[in-house]
């Protein structure tokens, strides 16, 4: 599954992730993750892989991560 900086932030913060926590694993500053998140950094292909790995979780459970939070949102405009 190719990440994106809101697929990042969803899975991170629905495996209970804070950016540091994350950021020390994948080997990058908060502030950088901070930045990729809010899209106003680029997300290179390297970090992606890095973050993908630091993601305890297949890419499966990734996806379904990822439909859920879109379903909660979705009905909480209704």
């Amino acid at each position: 599954m190719q990440l994106t900086p809101e697929i990042i932030r969803i899975c991170r913060t629905n495996l209970n992730m804070t950016q540091g926590h994350l950021a020390r694993k994948v080997g990058i500053s908060g502030a950088l993750l901070g930045a990729i998140e809010r899209d106003e950094r680029h997300l290179t292909s390297s970090i992606a892989e890095r973050v993908r790995a630091a993601f305890p979780v297949d890419d499966d459970a990734i996806a379904k991560i990822v439909e859920a939070y879109a379903r909660l949102n979705n009905k909480m405009g209704e």
